[in-house]
């Protein structure tokens, strides 16, 4: 069996009947790329460059989310105050999920191996530099551009594992892009608590370096070299790329930004959230009749893709509100640092290693329904939501060890059974736009888990407030005989914030809890039952099993 997939022409889908013929050296489709004289066997080699690859994505995640965590840290050491400071990660952000959509077609045209190297070398100089910033403006351009390279990376990972992974271990090498979602995210925690509380706030942005150069060794030896393709700039899609750029980048800073400054009562917000749907609009247009998209809408026809996106989009939430509330609650209850926290985020971070790969084994057997995986996943993420709701005022951080402890078998089951309805059946002619949808939606979901995070959080903390005081103010005259000095009005105070924060907290377990049982109902609808990469026939079995 060849353990790499050749691109033919007859592998290739038609241009012809495109509008508007391109040049026989462009007509080809976005995703194929330059194919090498023979298979490419699966070795030690490759191994090594698919692990590269591996780690320049997780490089990624990691300057991703140790920054955000260690922000405080970095404002309190540069003078920058707390609304200046949430600009550093929005532009980060927006800059990283809007670079994802493209990053595939332009991995392809430089090749893997170069575009990878060259993203990884441009990430950690501009991390390098960051901590030397004369001034903020020039940090936010740095970060930017930060952002930019840094979306490079995780599209990479896909893209390699459907190229050149074997069908019987293509699963696990889907386990290790899961884990850039799940250890990833857990992870930076962790390390945002060793550099800020006993090494050094530059850690933050210099943490990648080491990692960096280990991935740029592993994929310069162990990937193929592949000849660039730069014919295709001929046929580059300007359209797409001057509406999908802009347009994303505004959504998610329209979401980033949308808290701090009261959402659509804010010119800027409704600017931001007006311009970049229209200009989104505009771009998904152009992408279903370009003869050369970055996103290959035509894919949302098939019903396992069109569902893996969707419960793509809620699972990604789910994830980080379940991540996120502990440490929240804690933080703003109990004052906690990142350096208390960081235990819970061991918690779940570590297991992974083992959990992940040991659901891919399961997944990737024929008798296992990746359906009922899923389900298992989604019940054991709504045990964790109904528990978390009833979180007290007395709750520290042993009292989330068993939530979270859920969680290490929950994710794997809920992400790998994502990953496996969206790629099996995949050709990798069609890798590169499954990475484009994929990853910017799994990024942009986790903006829009963001927003929802604080603007619910202050809108229900509000509301609580106002009903306790209220409640309060009913029972006057039995609260006025205890409350005889300042001192105990500011006791009496203190006492409703923590409820109020207390009951935001249950609420926004109970909404994550909503978000999972809307996914449950899914999956006996929307996917039909599929089995793993190397068993392409399946079984004699009744109809009505599928």
């Amino acid at each position: 069996m060849n353990t790499a997939f050749p691109i033919t022409a007859e592998a290739m889908p038609s241009v012809d009947k495109q509008p508007g013929p391109l040049p026989s050296s462009l007509a080809q489709p976005m995703s194929a790329p330059a194919a090498p004289a023979a298979p490419v066997a699966f070795s030690a080699r490759l191994a090594t460059g698919l692990v590269g690859v591996l780690l320049a994505s997780l490089l990624a995640i990691l300057n991703e989310q140790v920054t955000a965590l260690a922000l405080t840290d970095v404002q309190g050491v540069l003078s920058i105050g707390r609304d200046d400071g949430t600009w550093i990660t929005t532009l980060f952000e927006a800059a990283n999920v809007a670079t994802m959509i493209f990053a595939p077609w332009f991995g392809i045209t430089f090749t893997l191996k170069r575009f990878t190297i060259g993203a990884v070398l441009a990430t950690m100089v501009l991390g390098m530099l960051c901590p030397f910033a004369p001034n903020l403006h020039v940090l936010y351009v740095l970060r930017v551009f930060q952002g930019v390279t840094g979306g490079c990376l995780p599209p990479m990972l896909i893209i390699v594992a459907l190229r050149y992974l074997p069908p019987k271990v293509k699963l696990y090498g889907l386990a290790g892009y899961a884990m850039t979602a799940t250890f990833g995210p857990a992870l930076g925690t962790p390390l945002a608590a060793l550099w800020t509380e006993y090494v050094g706030w530059r850690m933050v942005f210099w943490q990648i370096v080491p990692l960096g150069a280990l991935s740029c060794a592993a994929v310069r030896w162990g990937l193929p070299d592949d000849p660039p393709r730069l014919e295709r700039f001929g046929a580059f899609n300007w359209t797409g790329f001057l509406t999908g750029f802009p347009a994303v980048a505004m959504l998610v800073i329209g979401l980033l930004q949308g808290d701090r400054l009261d959402w659509l009562a804010s010119h800027f917000i409704r600017v931001m959230f007006g311009g970049g749907a229209a200009l989104l609009v505009v771009f998904l247009v152009n992408e279903w009749f370009h003869p050369l998209p970055f996103f290959k809408l035509q894919l949302l026809a098939r019903r396992n893709f069109a569902h893996g996106l969707m419960t793509l989009a809620g699972a990604v939430i789910l994830l980080v509100g379940v991540a996120a509330i502990p440490g929240q609650h804690l933080a703003r209850l109990h004052a906690y640092r990142p350096l208390q926290t960081a235990p819970l985020s061991l918690l779940v971070a570590l297991p992974l290693l083992v959990t992940l790969p040991l659901t891919a084994a399961i997944l990737n057997t024929r008798r296992v329904d990746s359906r009922w995986v899923m389900t298992m996943g989604l019940c054991l993420m709504i045990a964790t939501c109904f528990l978390g709701s009833f979180v007290t005022t007395e709750w520290i951080r042993d009292n989330f060890f068993w939530l979270q402890s859920l969680q290490i078998v929950a994710q794997p089951m809920v992400i790998l059974a994502i990953l496996m309805g969206v790629t099996t059946g995949l050709p990798p002619t069609e890798g590169p736009f499954a990475s484009a949808m994929f990853n910017s939606l799994k990024t942009f979901s986790a903006a829009v888990a963001t927003a929802l995070l604080e603007g619910l959080g202050t809108g229900r903390e509000r509301f609580h407030s106002n009903m306790l005081v209220d409640q309060l103010g009913n029972h006057a005259a039995t609260a006025g005989r205890g409350v005889d000095t300042a001192h105990s009005l500011g006791q009496l105070a203190h006492r409703i914030h923590e409820q109020a924060l207390v009951l935001t907290s249950a609420d926004l377990y109970r909404v994550m809890a909503c978000i999972a049982v809307a996914l449950l109902v899914l999956v006996p609808i929307l996917p039909v039952r599929i089995y793993p990469p190397w068993s392409t026939t399946p079984p004699s079995t009744p109809p009505s099993t599928n």
